[in-house]
Protein backbone atom coordinates (compact mmCIF):
# COMPACT_ATOMS: atom_id res chain seq x y z
CA UNK A 1 0.00 0.00 0.00
CA UNK A 2 2.94 2.07 0.77
CA UNK A 3 4.36 2.00 -2.55
CA UNK A 4 1.28 2.57 -5.02
CA UNK A 5 -1.19 4.57 -3.03
CA UNK A 6 -3.38 5.38 -5.57
CA UNK A 7 -4.08 1.73 -5.68
CA UNK A 8 -5.00 2.22 -2.05
CA UNK A 9 -7.60 5.72 -3.00
CA UNK A 10 -8.94 3.50 -5.37
CA UNK A 11 -9.81 0.55 -2.77
CA UNK A 12 -11.21 2.99 -0.48
CA UNK A 13 -12.82 5.15 -3.38
CA UNK A 14 -14.50 1.49 -3.98
CA UNK A 15 -15.20 0.66 -0.42
CA UNK A 16 -16.97 3.98 0.14
CA UNK A 17 -19.33 3.86 -2.88
CA UNK A 18 -20.04 0.13 -2.43
CA UNK A 19 -20.91 1.80 1.97
CA UNK A 20 -23.53 4.32 0.59
CA UNK A 21 -24.84 1.77 -1.87
CA UNK A 22 -25.74 -0.23 0.97
CA UNK A 23 -26.90 2.43 2.84
CA UNK A 24 -29.55 3.01 0.50
CA UNK A 25 -30.87 -0.30 -0.09
CA UNK A 26 -31.03 -0.65 3.66
CA UNK A 27 -33.13 2.18 3.69
CA UNK A 28 -35.52 1.34 0.70
CA UNK A 29 -36.34 -2.13 2.35
CA UNK A 30 -36.54 -0.91 5.66
CA UNK A 31 -39.26 1.83 4.81
CA UNK A 32 -40.23 2.21 1.05
CA UNK A 33 -42.81 0.29 -0.65
CA UNK A 34 -42.31 -3.47 -2.61
CA UNK A 35 -42.99 -1.54 -5.84
CA UNK A 36 -40.58 1.52 -5.42
CA UNK A 37 -37.81 -0.93 -4.31
CA UNK A 38 -38.79 -3.20 -7.57
CA UNK A 39 -38.56 -0.02 -9.67
CA UNK A 40 -34.95 1.04 -7.65
CA UNK A 41 -33.58 -2.22 -8.22
CA UNK A 42 -34.30 -2.36 -12.26
CA UNK A 43 -32.99 0.70 -12.56
CA UNK A 44 -29.83 -0.16 -10.86
CA UNK A 45 -29.67 -3.12 -13.31
CA UNK A 46 -30.40 -1.49 -16.11
CA UNK A 47 -27.02 0.08 -15.28
CA UNK A 48 -24.92 -2.75 -14.12
CA UNK A 49 -25.92 -5.40 -16.36
CA UNK A 50 -28.42 -4.07 -18.79
CA UNK A 51 -27.74 -4.20 -21.82
CA UNK A 52 -29.26 -1.88 -25.17
CA UNK A 53 -30.84 -3.51 -27.78
CA UNK A 54 -33.22 -1.52 -30.44
CA UNK A 55 -33.63 1.74 -27.52
CA UNK A 56 -34.99 -0.86 -24.85
CA UNK A 57 -32.84 -2.34 -21.79
CA UNK A 58 -32.32 -6.05 -21.49
CA UNK A 59 -31.72 -7.23 -18.25
CA UNK A 60 -31.01 -11.52 -18.22
CA UNK A 61 -32.60 -12.06 -14.21
CA UNK A 62 -35.39 -14.34 -13.10
CA UNK A 63 -38.06 -12.89 -11.53
CA UNK A 64 -37.58 -15.01 -8.96
CA UNK A 65 -33.89 -13.19 -8.34
CA UNK A 66 -35.33 -10.51 -8.16
CA UNK A 67 -38.02 -11.15 -5.76
CA UNK A 68 -34.83 -12.17 -3.72
CA UNK A 69 -33.09 -8.97 -4.67
CA UNK A 70 -35.93 -6.78 -3.47
CA UNK A 71 -36.91 -8.73 -0.68
CA UNK A 72 -40.55 -9.40 -2.22
CA UNK A 73 -42.10 -12.92 -3.31
CA UNK A 74 -41.70 -13.94 -6.63
CA UNK A 75 -46.13 -13.17 -7.04
CA UNK A 76 -45.61 -9.68 -6.12
CA UNK A 77 -42.75 -9.30 -8.43
CA UNK A 78 -44.96 -10.73 -10.91
CA UNK A 79 -47.76 -8.96 -10.62
CA UNK A 80 -45.91 -5.84 -10.12
CA UNK A 81 -43.97 -6.52 -13.64
CA UNK A 82 -47.24 -7.40 -15.53
CA UNK A 83 -49.21 -4.45 -14.33
CA UNK A 84 -45.66 -2.41 -15.45
CA UNK A 85 -45.74 -4.31 -18.81
CA UNK A 86 -49.42 -3.58 -19.48
CA UNK A 87 -48.51 -0.03 -19.30
CA UNK A 88 -45.70 -0.42 -21.58
CA UNK A 89 -42.67 0.37 -19.10
CA UNK A 90 -41.33 -3.27 -19.20
CA UNK A 91 -41.73 -6.30 -20.95
CA UNK A 92 -40.91 -10.04 -20.25
CA UNK A 93 -38.93 -13.21 -22.12
CA UNK A 94 -37.98 -16.26 -20.51
CA UNK A 95 -35.34 -15.40 -18.07
CA UNK A 96 -34.94 -11.42 -19.39
CA UNK A 97 -36.78 -8.30 -18.49
CA UNK A 98 -36.29 -5.61 -21.06
CA UNK A 99 -37.30 -2.27 -19.97
CA UNK A 100 -38.88 -0.35 -22.37
CA UNK A 101 -39.37 2.89 -21.18
CA UNK A 102 -36.43 3.77 -18.92
CA UNK A 103 -37.87 7.63 -18.34
CA UNK A 104 -41.31 6.76 -17.74
CA UNK A 105 -40.21 3.87 -14.85
CA UNK A 106 -37.65 6.57 -13.24
CA UNK A 107 -40.48 9.11 -13.00
CA UNK A 108 -42.30 6.66 -11.23
CA UNK A 109 -39.81 6.32 -8.73
CA UNK A 110 -39.88 10.33 -8.26
CA UNK A 111 -43.36 10.16 -7.74
CA UNK A 112 -43.94 7.23 -5.70
CA UNK A 113 -40.90 9.43 -2.99
CA UNK A 114 -43.01 12.67 -2.50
Amino acid sequence: MERFPVLLRNVQHIIDRQLVELQCRVCEISSGTAWLRLAHELIRLTDQIGRSVNGCFEIELTQEALAHMTAMTSYSVNRQLSDWERRGLVGRRKCTIIIRDLLALKRLCRSLII
